[in-house]
């Protein structure tokens, strides 16, 4: 009997030891994996093989590189999870010309010690790509700009829970769960400066609380 396929990865990585390694686990994973090692190959392949995940490194021996690809199919294909990886502990370590798009996960490669770490941000950059996003034109409706899966955590960051607490409660790797706050904090337009982290939880609580009142935690002592 066959292997069955539940769903479809694309890989780009110019190194062919990490394309290898990406693809395996991926595969060991139930994917359907295809592989390319330009963003010109993966353009043409992504036309053929329509995936629902891309994978793609941050940097590319050709360009164009995987950021500008990654933004080109999140523009073209909404439906697509997009998980960038890369040697740079962050994306902006990467010294990248415009940002990653909103939706997409990052990952440290020198963090991929196990399938699970790459398979976290991969599902959570699926939840992200299931939902499509609102933009309103009012800034009040800011809110709005968030995915069901960032409206979630937007609800655990007001109840005061901790990244642990809520990477424990999705199921998912802290880092991948502070990926997301980050994602959340981008999308209502909340820096980071100053103060830092705890002023932009507490502005993103009360941005929570002004728009649906204060949370409940249902898996609190009470619950």
């Amino acid at each position: 009997m066959g292997t069955s396929f539940l769903r479809k990865a694309l890989v780009v990585e110019d190194d062919p030891m990490t394309r290898s390694l990406l693809g395996s686990l991926l595969v060991v994973a139930s994917f359907e994996v295809r592989t390319c090692a330009s963003a010109r190959e993966a353009m043409a392949e992504f036309e053929r093989f329509d995936p629902d995940v891309l994978v793609v490194d941050i940097q590319l021996a050709e360009r164009p590189t995987g950021a500008q690809l990654a933004a080109a199919l999140a523009e073209s294909a909404p439906h697509l999870a997009i998980v960038v990886v890369s040697h740079y502990p962050s994306p902006q370590a990467a010294g990248l010309r415009q940002p990653l798009p909103e939706r997409a996960a990052f990952v440290n490669k020198d963090q991929v010690t196990s399938a699970s770490v790459l398979l976290d941000a991969i599902e959570s950059a699926l939840d992200d790509a299931r939902a499509p996003v609102v933009r309103p034109s009012a800034p009040e409706g800011r809110i709005a700009d968030l995915t069901p899966v960032q409206l979630e955590v937007l609800r655990m960051i007001a109840i005061g829970l901790s990244n642990a607490e809520i990477a424990r409660r999705r199921g998912v790797a802290k880092r991948t769960a502070e990926e997301s706050v980050q994602r959340v904090y981008t999308a209502l337009g909340i820096g980071t400066g100053g103060d830092g982290e705890r002023n932009a939880r507490v502005e993103a609580a009360r941005v929570y609380v002004s728009a649906f009142g204060m949370p409940v935690d249902d898996e609190g002592p009470d619950a």
